[in-house]
């Protein structure tokens, strides 16, 4: 988008973001017939399977039906990415299917192609210009996870502050 813009970036930034990557994550939200027995706080399956976390909706208050979000491992997600989505979901809903303890009632598959940053920058923004005000935030300067995305917005918020004053 910024080469497309015309804005210029300087050549060590410009290389550094061009070597951002993501993981992919293949999400599956599956409503079921009764609560399942995930613990509140989430659940990690054991290692080498296709999950990497799965956590229950309603205990979250994401949902006032009983569901889970299933997350599958960032491999599975590359092997499986081009599959048809709703091989994938079953693919998965069996994989949990152990741990849920209900009925599954309905399967929504989602595909994140920007889930995670494999990789984060040493600094929470960056700054391209001061007139007019450009500066670029995410999670991938602030570091993974929604908390990551948001340090770097305020981070950015910080940055321009000091001119609005």
């Amino acid at each position: 988008m910024l080469k497309a813009g015309g804005v210029a970036v300087p050549e060590g930034m410009q290389l550094s973001l061009e070597s951002v990557d993501y993981e992919r994550c293949l999400a599956v939200l599956v409503t079921l017939d009764r609560p399942s027995r995930l613990p509140a706080t989430g659940f990690a399956p054991p290692s080498g399977g296709p999950i990497a976390w799965m956590a229950d909706v309603q205990s979250k208050g994401a949902s006032a039906e009983p569901g889970v979000i299933i997350h599958a491992t960032h491999a599975f997600s590359v092997d499986y990415w081009d599959r048809d989505r709703a091989d994938v979901g079953r693919m998965l809903v069996h994989a949990a299917s152990q741990w849920m303890g209900a009925g599954v009632t309905d399967v929504q598959v989602h595909g994140w192609r920007y889930a995670r940053p494999l990789r984060t920058e040493d600094r929470p923004c960056a700054i391209l210009s001061a007139s007019p005000w450009l500066v670029l935030a995410g999670d991938a300067l602030g570091g993974p996870h929604l908390e990551g995305a948001a340090l770097s917005g305020w981070a950015a918020a910080a940055a321009v502050r000091p001119s609005r004053a």
